[in-house]
């Protein structure tokens, strides 16, 4: 039951009241952290790196209506990622039946899902990779909280909170936006993330 009180505001009617704009979002660098209990647990399993490591999701296992326009099966995210150059680890708890298959293809890519329990974990492994790059899950905005520099693919008709014809957020400054040109069009998004992993990859070599 509400406790009694005087006054009364939606959250969602927040913004209005407090007339917020796009050039005054409070944007700290971060906001969240991990704790370094959790991340000398993990940082074992992931071992010696190979190059930037890169943190990923592809799905989310939501039952939300708009799910399929945000989540991709892993047979197709795949086409994003380098094979080589790119140490690569799944920050998704659950697979979905038919990304299974897909994932045993890449043996590179390490999945520690069976060992995460909540979201302290889920912290602590975006602090251990250099980079994350997923669909619009729960771990992006986890990761844009964090600081962690985060690549987002967007679908063509995104959620509200990632606006229109920018490649930035205005609540996290470390978030890069790779949007679909048009509707369902995944593969130059795929394309474009895979560029830039490579090219990332290149400059990690030479230093």
């Amino acid at each position: 039951p509400l406790p009694q009180f005087d006054c009364h505001c939606a959250l969602m009617s927040l913004p209005l009241l407090l007339r917020t704009r796009l050039d005054s979002i409070p944007s700290p660098p971060h906001y969240l952290q991990s704790t370094a209990d959790k991340r000398q647990e993990w940082a074992p399993a992931l071992g010696a790196r190979t190059g930037p490591r890169i943190g990923v999701v592809w799905s989310s296992t939501s039952d939300f209506d708009g799910d399929l326009l945000r989540s991709v099966a892993l047979s197709d995210f795949l086409r994003a990622l380098p094979v080589g150059g790119v140490d690569i680890v799944c920050l998704q708890k659950e697979l979905k039946p038919g990304d299974r298959a897909a994932l045993a293809t890449r043996p590179d890519i390490r999945f520690l899902g069976d060992a995460i329990t909540d979201f302290t974990d889920t912290a602590a492994l975006i602090d251990c990779v250099d980079l994350v790059v997923s669909t619009c899950t729960s771990v992006p905005h986890l990761a844009g909280a964090m600081g962690k520099p985060t690549w987002i693919l967007q679908p063509y008709t995104p959620d509200w909170r990632w606006l229109m014809s920018r490649d930035d957020s205005p609540w996290y400054p470390g978030v890069k936006l790779y949007r679909q040109p048009r509707l369902d069009d995944w593969e130059s998004v795929f394309a474009r993330v895979r560029q830039d992993l490579e090219a990332l990859a290149a400059g990690h070599s030479r230093e």
